[in-house]
């Protein structure tokens, strides 16, 4: 194993997962799969936590309202109960931490009579070294515009953004006058590569011995150019 993947087998299960950015790759195999395999359950530990939580699946084999209204995009329901239906899955924590996460994954077999049965199960599993967000956790993050009206979609969570449409300007070109929003919404958008390029441009603008060269396709983000600003007569730059 590396330090970005680890995985085990036991009795013809394997479970492997790949680090990425602020997320994980979990993906599974069945040397020789039962009739009435129907997906996969997947629990996780969280950082500081002692107990497994299942990971929310958007579908599930039934619903008490009907499909149309149940199945919006915002109702979510335990894997546990709601097996994932396919042999690979993303994990994009809510709120992403340079920590360990630790996973279980459990085999779902549906009886004759419609219910769930746990098989085998794979436990623990750890997130290669550690785990440091997709489309839908931004929805869930950020909000989005609304597809339809739902009875029984969930709340705004607390910490919940404006949609894309306000985080971004409509065009690439009126970039720099744009009045970016408050908060941390870009440096979660922006995974590792944000945080990495924004702190060495404030390291360099921290030391008054060190002088950069840049070379820039174009510039559209207003706080890049504005540490760059910073440099005076330390930077030396040219553009494409």
């Amino acid at each position: 194993m590396t330090d970005f993947e680890s995985a085990k087998t036991t009795d013809g299960f394997s479970m492997k997962l790949w680090r990425g950015e602020r997320m994980c790759l979990i993906a599974f195999d069945v040397a020789d799969p039962e009739p009435d395999l129907v997906g996969f359950a997947i629990e996780c530990r969280f950082p500081g936590e002692t107990q497994f939580k299942p990971l929310l699946n958007r579908l599930a084999f039934s619903y008490d309202a009907p499909v149309e209204t149940e199945v919006n995009g915002d109702r979510k329901f335990p894997s546990t109960s709601a097996p994932f239906q396919k042999f690979r899955w993303v994990h994009f924590p809510f709120d992403p931490q340079a920590a360990t996460y630790t996973y279980r994954g459990t085999k779902m077999h549906m009886r004759q009579d419609g219910t769930l049965q746990k098989g085998r199960s794979i436990d623990p599993s750890r997130s290669p070294r550690s785990l440091t967000t997709s489309s839908s956790t931004w929805a869930s993050r950020a909000g989005s515009p609304p597809r339809r009206p739902s009875a029984t979609s969930s709340p705004t969570h607390p910490t919940s953004m404006p949609s894309g449409r306000s985080s971004s300007p409509a065009s690439a070109d009126t970039g720099l006058g744009f009045q970016k929003m408050a908060g941390d919404i870009y440096s979660w958008l922006g995974f590792e590569a944000y945080d990495l390029i924004v702190r060495f441009l404030d390291g360099v603008v921290a030391d008054p011995s060190v002088s950069l060269d840049v070379f820039a396709y174009d510039f559209n983000e207003p706080d890049i150019l504005a540490r760059l600003e910073q440099l005076g007569p330390r930077l030396r730059i040219s553009s494409w």
